[in-house]
């Protein structure tokens, strides 16, 4: 407990003003609902067990939620500063050593399971959800596009790294669009939640996404007055985000990408979180350590858990063959569950430590250079907030 007081401190100088514990604690709950969504996916067995295990811990609204997160926190720490070139600058230099380090031991894990694993076939216990690219090695060409946040076949939830990275790279010109009728980002997000329920299924993850850090973007420059009801409105929002898929019918295999169901969750998200910015108080377990440590360690036990997912039960089914793993899927899962959550929870905990932490003091060195350089270059415009 000592260490992940010690970590929490360092992490909450690294962040600064933008630090919240109530909203660090949800990150780590929400990571750790994907990596036991991932797990109970792995193994075939009862279809109707496996309905409600992908209903009672939903992953995709674990994503939605990190994207509305993701909205407001860095929507906040933006417009804190004044909308200029070497500001702008410094936000990007500061997101890069945020997400990249992390992301390539996250590769390297990856790489770890298709050189344990590239000569076995997947078992019959397996389910299709778990591709066989997985065990392949990528050519040069992905492994670059990898490296870069862009593409992969491998044991990688990367496809939501992609679309926090646009997000990153747009928020700050959207805000500075913004700064004059801040109030305006509530008519955009329902202009632009409208062309995503009209174009349904047709649009990539990335815009159909982006609704997310909208609604997160609104709560963060233009909240709503919330002085009354904030449990009820906070009960709705999580009933909305976590139960809201079903009111569409959307399928996790068929149907994952549900425009309607992702912009349902999303405003569930928005409620959610809105209540709990507004109310703190009310919320005094999302401050106990134990959760607000977790949420520290979040985003490398969301990069790395899917290859020590792969890695226990390969070796448990594949290679040491053990009863429990390899005669029915469900007692299998039941020891994949604790079993990847232990293991990854140890391993993210290094990586922050010793890898996120340091680079995070790095990308704040690094931005203080590059704003004083560009400023020292070029007039500053800037916009009043």
């Amino acid at each position: 407990m000592n260490d992940a007081l010690q970590i929490e401190e360092m992490t909450a100088k690294a962040q600064g003003a933008r630090h919240s514990l109530e909203l660090q604690s949800i990150r780590g709950i929400a990571a750790l609902a994907v990596l036991l969504h991932h797990c109970s996916f792995y193994y075939k067995y009862d279809p109707d067990l496996k309905y409600f295990a992908e209903i009672l811990i939903n992953a995709h609204a674990a994503v939605v939620l990190f994207f509305v997160l993701s909205g407001y926190v860095l929507s906040t720490s933006i417009s804190r500063s004044a909308m200029s070139a070497s500001n702008f600058s410094g936000f990007y230099v500061r997101r890069i050593a945020r997400i990249f380090p992390a992301l390539y031991i996250g590769v390297a894990m990856a790489l770890l399971y298709v050189a344990i694993f590239q000569n076995h076939p997947i078992p019959d216990i397996v389910s299709p959800w778990w591709p066989a690219e997985h065990r392949q090695f990528p050519d040069n060409r992905h492994i670059v596009l990898t490296l870069a946040g862009i593409s992969t076949g491998l044991a990688l939830p990367l496809w939501t790294l992609l679309i926090e990275i646009c997000a990153s790279a747009l928020l700050p010109w959207l805000l500075l669009a913004l700064s004059y009728k801040k109030w305006m980002i509530w008519p955009l997000s329902a202009i632009y939640s409208a062309i995503v329920l009209y174009a349904g299924p047709g649009w990539h993850a990335v815009p159909l996404y982006f609704s997310g850090f909208l609604f997160g973007t609104a709560i963060a420059i233009s909240p709503p007055a919330l002085k009354s009801g904030h449990i009820l409105i906070a009960l709705i929002g999580i009933t909305l985000l976590w139960f809201g898929r079903l009111l569409f019918n959307a399928s996790f295999t068929v149907d994952y990408h549900n425009a309607a169901a992702t912009v349902c969750e999303g405003l569930g998200a928005m409620l959610f979180i809105s209540a709990i910015v507004h109310q703190k108080d009310g919320y005094a377990i999302l401050r106990h350590p134990a959760l607000v440590w977790l949420g520290d360690i979040s985003y490398s036990l969301y990069l790395v858990h899917m290859s020590i997912l792969g890695i226990i039960a390969g070796l448990g089914t594949e290679i040491f063959r053990l009863p429990i793993m390899t005669e029915g899927g469900l007692p299998a899962t039941l020891v994949l569950m604790p079993s990847t959550a232990a293991a990854t929870i140890v391993l993210s905990a290094l990586i922050y430590r010793f890898v996120e932490l340091p680079m995070i003091s790095v990308g704040k060195r690094l931005a203080h250079r590059v704003e004083r350089t560009v400023a020292g270059r070029r007039p500053q415009v800037a916009i009043t907030q």
